[in-house]
């Protein structure tokens, strides 16, 4: 008996001893690992605040962004951020930057994070998906509103475009106003990009319709594969200038006589503007006793749309 209870305690001693030097082991592992990542924290934390942080009413960049809610674009708060992105101008760029260049599930975000909860940093104050989003917003309104160049946000912005379906047509409208390497961008994800990524630069590209090779990026994907992708190059394809009309008006015939009636709802939206044409307005004459009611209300509206035009430019003559 005195030999079993000896051999046990033996046996306990070895396996607390085996626990022992497995915790101080990885004690020498984590303690070196905290302290990188106590020092990259603060190397990120200097970083990020070094140099001259632009500003305009006393507010950063990053202040600002905690305005620019996308989702809420006509409240005075956003519209006050959107001047204030106006007013400080180019200089806000390499802090949009910085935001869109981070990576939520790489090292130094979860090393942020870590930070945050062991009260090493502030957190932050809206999340980080979030604040890429308005980083975004915030891109195109200097491009489009300051005339900033842009172009350095490209390859972030193409990452988020591809890898999230959070901030798309954010990063997509940024693209769009990001000169000659962004709609490349765009009309390339239109060809060769995933279901998602071709459906967002459909959309985006009709904010850029009459830059040189939009329109014949989306004559070439109008034969896309998925239904939702034709459906959204039908209408980016409206509005365009009237010299591709030609090109235009036999793809909306095609489909106005397309068997789906949401393909035929397209066809009548894209054929609207060309209703002065003669084949145009015969079809669409048709169409508006097409079975879809969809279908029907759109051939109405391009007659609609066209007796108004003559009542204004009738009147336009009296009053000369």
């Amino acid at each position: 008996m005195e030999f079993e209870v000896n051999n046990v305690s033996t046996t306990y001693r070895a396996r607390l001893g085996r626990i022992v030097r497995a915790v101080d082991s990885k004690r020498r592992i984590v303690l070196p690992i905290a302290g990188i990542m106590l020092a990259a924290s603060l190397t990120v934390k200097f970083t990020w605040g070094v140099g001259n942080v632009p500003k305009y009413d006393g507010k950063t960049v990053r202040d600002w962004l905690t305005l620019l809610d996308s989702g809420a674009k006509q409240t005075p708060d956003h519209d006050r951020a959107a001047d204030a992105m106006v007013r400080i101008g180019a200089p806000a760029i390499p802090e949009l930057e910085r935001i869109l260049r981070r990576k939520p599930k790489s090292f130094q975000e979860q090393f942020r994070r870590l930070a945050a909860r062991l009260h090493l940093r502030k957190p932050d104050r809206i999340p980080l998906e979030e604040e890429q989003r308005r980083a975004a917003r915030a891109a195109w309104v200097l491009a489009d509103r300051a005339g900033a160049d842009i172009g350095v946000l490209i390859t972030s912005l193409q990452y988020h475009l591809t890898n999230s379906n959070y901030a798309d047509p954010e990063n997509g409208r940024a693209l769009a106003n990001a000169g000659s390497g962004g709609i490349a961008v765009l009309t390339n994800l239109l060809v060769n990009g995933e279901l998602h990524a071709r459906g967002q630069s459909a959309w985006a590209l009709h904010l850029a319709r009459t830059k040189p090779g939009v329109v014949d990026a989306l004559l070439q994907a109008v034969n896309d594969p998925d239904r939702s992708i034709r459906v959204r190059v039908l209408l980016s394809l409206r509005d365009c200038d009237r010299k591709v009309s030609e090109r235009i008006i036999p793809v909306g015939l095609d489909y106005l006589g397309s068997l789906d009636p949401v393909e035929r709802w397209a066809g009548a939206k894209l054929l609207q503007e060309h209703i002065t044409a003669d084949r145009v307005s015969n079809a669409l004459r048709e169409a508006a006793g097409d079975l879809d009611e969809r279908v029907r209300s759109a051939a109405i509206e391009a007659f609609r749309g066209t007796l108004e035009h003559r009542t204004r430019a009738k009147g336009d003559q009296e009053r000369d």
